[in-house]
């Protein structure tokens, strides 16, 4: 029985030294998985700010060359960061602004703030709340 004494030691010897590592290793291992996850929706999170920003000036100032070139990449942000967002979920805003900027009527920037708004609702619900 001497040698399984042996073999008794020598396992909780490798244990001793390779658990610890092992816990470590899957620790930090999770941890830059929350993070990454954390930076996503951050990234998210502010994607959507930025649009609600730029589309409430691209509603009351639509002849500023500048804020139309940040509106579009600021749209095209959304479609990396919201699987629910395609052509279709934005034309409706942008059939309601391109009405108001033909006829510049409280109704018609009333419209295009509801339809904004819309958009804003559904996107806002894929965000996770961490």
């Amino acid at each position: 029985m001497e040698w399984f004494s042996y073999v008794i030691a020598i396992s909780i010897g490798f244990s001793s030294i390779f658990s610890p590592i092992i816990t470590m290793w899957l620790s930090n291992r999770h941890q830059i998985k929350i993070k990454e996850i954390d930076i996503y929706e951050t990234a998210k999170r502010k994607a959507l700010e930025d649009f609600v920003d730029i589309a409430q000036k691209v509603l009351y100032y639509p002849d500023e060359y500048d804020i139309l070139t940040e509106y579009a990449c600021i749209t095209n942000r959304l479609f990396i960061y919201f699987s629910d967002f395609n052509i279709d979920t934005i034309q409706p805003f942008d059939k309601a602004r391109a009405m108001s900027y033909r006829e510049h009527t409280p109704s018609n920037i009333q419209h295009a703030n509801l339809e904004l708004t819309k958009i804003v609702r559904d996107l806002a619900k894929q965000i996770k709340k961490l």
